[in-house]
């Protein structure tokens, strides 16, 4: 399995505001991040759907995947002043 291929896509479906970024692969250094997401959100499936719930596994890995979901947003807008930028940009559009 590819891990970057996996965190890529599902990154782009959980922010939208970066699809064009990580499709065009302005965010190659970010690629460590990408793989590490994509095995955190597998885990997560596969702890969501096993038989038997851990819910603090569950809730760690939920966690987890917010805390890259985080490292990525900020390393690919720059900081703070782009995510408000993001939010005008989201509210212009509706």
């Amino acid at each position: 399995m590819n891990f970057v291929q996996i965190g890529k896509k599902r990154l782009r479906l959980k922010m939208p505001h970066l699809r064009s970024k990580i499709c065009s692969g302005d965010l190659a250094k970010l690629e460590d991040l990408f793989e590490a997401y994509g095995l955190a959100v597998l885990a997560l499936d596969g702890f969501r759907l096993s038989p038997v719930l851990d819910l603090d596994l569950i809730q760690e890995y939920e966690r987890t995947c917010a805390e890259i979901e985080k490292d990525v947003d900020t390393a690919a807008l720059g900081g703070k002043e782009r995510c408000v930028n993001f939010r005008m940009e989201t509210w212009s559009r509706w």
